[in-house]
């Protein structure tokens, strides 16, 4: 007994070894990114950041989240301490961003453990496999830009907290001999607070069910205390149920509505087929790591228009044969039904029926824990005269994801360099264009930005709204050179051009030079006609896109002392988005010529609208409303006499 004790110490303190030698590993390869920049969705989500001045103004921030339905209150959260740093020094959210990744590291390692020790493995190679399992997922450079991106901190933490859940259930699912109604209990109070606290972080935390639906039906068996009956009822519950919802949920997407096919450009099923080739993409980059292919530009990839696509075809076909093979073979070779499961159940809401955006890196966080933990375990059962060479092998290959993630970290933290790069290898990707002209009017060559964009819009002739850009940055150029010829070709091209959110950045950036007199031969007039242009443009009807673009249009009337124009376009502004800050904008304007009628019209109409279903965002909506009424009647007296 004690010699037994004594080599489960040894296996439990070499396991903890390997994983130690891994963080740090882990620490020192993500390091250099911490000079890395802000990108992406960070300036819309994290903006607000700098208004935090008070416990009111972190609650106000933490609450009126939009990245997702469920508003991500504890992602929001978890930026607050960090405020004093926006926008100045974005290492400070990196740093903490790196650190959430090594946390999880060591929570997959400790969750594969428990994994292999309720499949009936040895301690030691329970603990060997998750521990080498743990490291290699965490060297992955497939995953960099879950940490180098800040915002992305939302798919990190949410991996967390599924991660927690995850290990909580098999903690629980341990005491099944001793008190099956008790473990089930245990289980389920585990899966349900883990994907509360996830979904409020990012909404994918609903997958902790479905992730734990592919180790029960592949992995392990049933606990032999819990009676057959119970545990189908059980089962049922909470993870086909789950999955169910989740399913009709995804089928509920279909067919996209016009305004997202115009906007993505791309329906349902050409989604769903170029998915299916982006999956095998994002396999293959993970475990053979190309430099070049990885960062966070993808935009450009190829739409598949027909399932008779070469590059669609293979691909789904290899889907559905690996899918039944999955299924056929579960018992049989039940790591490789764990890995394809886990794997595509991790991806079911971000890589089918969702109009989202095609490819993104970092939605292989949590799936690619599946596939990495199968082939590790394999190399784990070989016979003992080839473990010794898989032992080497292994060390190589995560000596090699080291060296692949320094340069990939080191990349990222020289963000002018990365953005030559990104773009060097991925000339079609408007984005990259977009970012290295950002980065080079950073650096103070607007000239060179100039010349990269105009070469784009050359070379993509249905980029119209590159065009905007272009004009923005020549009127920071040459301010008082005529740019009016500009105006009138974007008053032709903008009613046709592909949506491109950075088009209505530009618009909002032309009209605060213009207000400058900053765009020699362009006036407030030009500004208008150009959002008219706009306007005419079905792909830019989303109701995000419509306010942004009303409002611009209603600040042009104000500055033309046009009240009418300005009340038309604010009004068709709340009709798009009706939020506080628009209303607030609107009945300030109404009370600046005097119509109180009007403003006291708008607040009534905003009271009787149904409140938002978050109930953060509905206090939040009723506080905004109050405020707005306390104001109104100290600019209106003669209303609060009345009432």
């Amino acid at each position: 007994m004690p010699a037994t004790m004594g080599y489960r110490r040894n296996s439990q303190t070499f396991a903890i070894m390997i994983l130690v030698v891994g963080l740090t590993a882990a620490w020192f390869a993500y390091a250099p990114g911490l000079g890395g920049t802000t990108m992406f969705d960070d300036q819309s989500n994290l903006s607000r950041l700098k208004n935090i001045q008070d416990a009111e103004g972190a609650l106000g921030f933490i609450v009126a989240g939009t990245a997702g339905p469920l508003g991500r209150p504890i992602a929001l959260a978890s930026f607050v301490p960090q405020a004093y740093a926006w926008p100045d020094s974005p290492e400070v959210f990196l740093r903490t961003n790196i650190l959430i990744h090594l946390a999880n590291g060591a929570l997959v390692t400790w969750f594969l453990y428990l994994l292999g020790r309720a499949r009936e493995k040895t301690e030691q190679q329970a603990a060997l496999t998750a521990a080498v399992a743990g490291v290699i997922w965490m060297l992955t450079p497939l995953l960099a830009s879950s940490s180098l991106l800040i915002v992305q901190r939302m798919t990190t933490l949410a991996a967390m907290f599924m991660l927690l859940g995850a290990i909580g259930y098999m903690y629980a699912r341990r005491t099944a001999e001793r008190s099956p109604a008790r473990a089930l209990c245990g289980m389920s109070i585990a899966l349900c607070v883990g994907a509360m606290l996830a979904m409020f972080t990012k909404e994918n935390g609903v997958l902790l069910f479905l992730y734990i639906l592919a180790a029960e039906v592949t992995l392990l068996n049933r606990p032999l205390t819990v009676s057959r009956r119970l545990w189908r009822i059980w089962f049922s519950i909470f993870l086909i149920t789950p999955l169910a919802g989740l399913s009709i949920y995804l089928a509920t997407a279909l067919p996209y509505p016009e305004t997202v096919i115009l906007r993505r450009d791309f329906d349902g099923f050409e989604r769903l087929i170029t998915q299916a080739e982006i999956l095998w993409r994002y396999l293959y980059l993970a475990f053979l790591p190309n430099l070049p292919s990885l960062g966070p530009f993808h935009d450009h990839f190829p739409i598949r228009r027909s399932i008779l696509e070469i590059g669609a075809l293979l691909s789904t076909s290899a889907w559905l044969v690996l899918i039944t093979a999955a299924v056929a073979l579960r018992r049989r070779v039940p790591l490789f039904s764990f890995a394809v499961a886990w794997y595509l159940l991790g991806h079911l809401l971000e890589s089918t029926t969702l109009g989202l955006e095609l490819y993104y890196e970092h939605r292989n966080y949590l799936p690619l824990v599946g596939p990495v933990y199968a082939v590790i375990a394999s190399l784990m059962q070989l016979e003992k005269r080839w473990r010794r060479l898989a032992g080497v092998g292994m060390l190589a290959y995560a000596s090699l994801l080291g060296g692949v993630l320094f340069t990939t970290t080191s990349l990222w933290g020289s963000p002018t360099l990365a953005a030559e790069i990104w773009q060097l290898y991925n000339p079609e990707s408007l984005r990259a264009t977009q970012h290295l002209a950002a980065e080079l009017e950073r650096d103070d060559y607007s000239t060179a930005s100039r010349r990269l964009l105009t070469r784009y819009a050359e070379a993509n002739p249905q980029m119209h709204g590159v065009h905007l850009q272009i004009l923005v940055i020549s009127c920071q150029i040459a301010p008082t050179t005529d740019h009016s010829e500009a105006v009138s070709s974007l008053e032709e091209q903008l009613p046709a051009t592909k949506f491109d959110s950075s088009v209505l950045a530009a618009f909002e950036q032309l009209y605060s030079l213009v207000k400058k007199d900053q765009c020699g031969g362009v006036d407030n007039s030009a500004v208008y006609r150009i959002g008219q242009a706009l306007l005419q443009n079905p792909r830019f009807n989303s109701s995000n896109s419509k306010h942004n673009i009303h409002a611009i249009m209603a600040s042009i009337g104000i500055d033309q002392r046009n009240f009418d124009l300005a009340v038309t376009h604010m009004e068709q502004a709340l009709t798009a988005d009706h939020n506080s800050r628009t209303l607030l904008l609107a009945i300030r304007l109404l009370n600046s010529g005097g119509r109180y009628d009007k403003s006291w019209e708008l607040l009534t109409e905003a009271k009787t609208r149904p409140l938002p279903r978050h109930p953060f965002r509905a206090a939040q909506w009723e506080k905004e409303l109050d405020r707005i009424e306390s104001a109104l009647l100290s600019l209106d007296p003669s209303r609060g006499k009345k009432n």
